[in-house]
């Protein structure tokens, strides 16, 4: 079952190769940039899945996760390259169930 995706990174690269994964799945992939425009998708589009980067520019993957949890029921899926950062912003503050 095709499935609308929103991928949010600032690495241009990594975004490319997960859409070109994620279509030949047959999903539906829309791509942002940092968290500021993906909240902007998020708002004004329909997704099933959002999966963000946590460390970006002008609004972090935690703060979009946050503001996708209280605003709308779509499921986050966080990914990060910088281990320090599930060290050092507790992992407590971006968990929780849909």
């Amino acid at each position: 079952m095709s499935k609308r995706i929103l991928l949010v990174d600032d690495d241009e690269l990594l975004r490319k190769t997960m859409r070109a994964i994620l279509e030949k799945n047959g999903h539906v992939i829309l791509e942002a940039a940092d968290g500021k425009e993906g909240r902007n998708h998020v708002a004004i589009e329909k997704f099933d899945l959002v999966i963000s980067d946590i460390q970006m520019p002008h609004f972090d993957g935690l703060d979009l996760a946050e503001w996708i949890k209280k605003n709308k029921p779509i499921p986050v899926i966080m990914m990060t390259g910088f281990s320090h950062m599930l060290e050092t912003k507790g992992p407590v503050r971006w968990v929780w169930r849909f």
